[in-house]
């Protein structure tokens, strides 16, 4: 299973499209965040920040990638939150 299949599974979406439209909590974030980091790779990071943040380089690492996710989905809470 890649991260995007993780992220997505562990977030209750039925698609990884749906990853760009959920709200995360805290919670959540934190258990991201704590995922061990040679569970995946530093390039599955980067996809999956590529994919969910839109980010348009590589991170030089898998914590800078991590926090580029978390700080993406928790974003796409508080601007869902404003409608």
């Amino acid at each position: 299973m890649n991260l995007l299949s993780y992220l997505a599974s562990y977030l209750d979406c039925q698609y990884i499209s749906d990853l760009h439209y959920i709200c995360i909590t805290q919670g959540q974030a934190n258990h991201i965040r704590a995922i061990p980091e040679d569970r995946f790779s530093l390039k599955e990071y980067n996809i999956a920040a590529q994919y969910i943040a839109g980010a348009g380089g590589d991170f030089p690492t898998i914590a800078q990638a991590s926090a580029a996710i978390v700080q993406a989905l928790l974003t796409q809470q508080d601007e869902s939150s404003v409608f």
